[in-house]
């Protein structure tokens, strides 16, 4: 069964204006410099960046990195390195102006936490510059001993001669033979809960879409071999839902809860389009056999067709009712479905491939007695399975 976790991320508006009096907040000196990464990044990953990040900085501000921090928002500066007493972000989360920040309701820094946050500012607000400097990478967790019980599976795919399955469990990808289902390897660590595999078109490598809830979401390609990654496709704040390879090898498709979908350069790994046209999170997506178009579902109750080389939308189909969890492309590239939370399946004809079009509904069927969670064409084409919530492959 292919379930999607879903979730709600609280998140509070952070408002920088002046500040009245010092914050009476210290942490006991340890003898060593607070630093952004280690002490101040987990914090406010943990209260702040769910409003305040590339995507969303409300208020003109960004507390995803220290740069940013730094840089303030449209009020201002919000920090002074070295006066904990003299910065306005100290001084939202510990009532000394007004508005109190987190809002009624929201989860707030406890008396330790502000602590931290004051002897980082008191420190000089250190940390390090670039790309390391990241609150949304940022995890603190406690170190847990691994269960024994089994781990569930997440993600399945097989390769197109049928010969190994690659079976998702969390942090790590198990390789198995066919018909004996015997392991011959893993492919491991993963980030967090894989979500989605897919095998490329001549089997020798395996996408996998992963990532940390409110921390990151990447997508890794190995080789089947090896088993060992030949590349890394990240840039989304938050775990991924899909990820797909196109055919011709050019294209990597990533997307997840952040509602951004990403066209990465499959060889260099750099991002060439940001379709950020979903107002939900992206649940599945699917390349055309030509690799000239991408097809994407979302909770936003739409699917929409893209052209891969352009990056441009060329049409949004809103005929369903509830969210769309799953999407696919025929392999003659005619046709494509979308089904999710409304237990229907719709099929489109694929009319706007390279230009804008209205793609025509031209079958609707009630599927499952449930949510479906997920469709794929045969390889031949002759033949479209449904998993559904209600347990059943049809």
């Amino acid at each position: 069964m292919f379930m999607i976790a879903r979730r709600t991320i609280g998140a509070w508006i952070f408002v920088a204006m002046g500040i009245a009096g010092a914050p009476e907040v210290h942490s006991a000196d340890t003898g060593t410099h607070a630093t952004f990464e280690r002490d101040a990044a987990p914090i406010l990953n943990r209260y702040c960046t769910g409003c305040h990040n590339p995507d969303e900085p409300n208020g003109e501000l960004d507390l995803t990195s220290l740069a940013a921090l730094r840089k303030g928002g449209e009020h201002g500066a919000v920090i002074t390195p070295g006066s904990s007493a003299s910065s306005r972000l100290l001084g939202v989360l510990t009532g000394k102006m007004e508005p109190a920040m987190p809002p009624e309701g929201e989860p707030r820094p406890t008396k330790e936490e502000l602590g931290v946050l004051a002897r980082w500012l008191d420190d000089g607000a250190l940390g390090l510059e670039g790309e390391g400097a990241n609150a949304a990478s940022a995890l603190s967790v406690p170190q847990l001993p691994p269960s024994r019980m089994p781990l569930p599976i997440t993600a399945l795919d097989l390769t197109p001669d049928g010969a190994t399955l690659a079976v998702g469990r969390f942090q790590r990808v198990e390789l198995r033979t066919l018909p004996t289902g015997d392991m011959v390897g893993t492919l491991e660590p993963l980030a967090g809960k894989v979500n989605d595999i897919r095998c490329s078109g001549d089997g020798q490598q395996v996408l996998v879409a992963s990532g940390i809830e409110a921390v990151r979401g990447e997508a890794s390609l190995w080789n089947v071999v090896t088993r060992q990654p030949v590349g890394t496709f990240g840039g989304h704040r938050d775990i991924l839902y899909t990820a797909d390879l196109s055919p011709d090898g050019k294209w990597v498709a990533t997307a997840g809860y952040d509602r951004v979908v990403l066209i990465h350069d499959r060889t260099s790994g750099q991002v060439v389009h940001r379709l950020a046209e979903h107002n939900g999170p992206v649940f599945d997506l699917c390349f055309s056999a030509d690799s000239q178009n991408l097809a994407t579902c979302s909770a936003d109750a739409t699917v929409k067709i893209w052209r891969v080389t352009t990056g441009e939308r060329l049409d949004t189909r809103s005929e369903p009712l509830k969210e769309q969890i799953t999407t696919a492309i025929h392999p003659s590239g005619k046709w494509f479905v979308g089904a999710g939370s409304d237990s229907r399946i719709r099929m489109w004809r694929l009319l706007s491939t390279d230009q804008q079009a209205i793609n025509p509904l031209i079958h609707l069927q009630f599927a499952h007695e449930g949510a479906v969670e997920k469709l794929r064409y045969s390889r031949d084409g002759q033949w479209l399975l449904s998993v559904g919530r209600d347990r059943t492959l049809k």
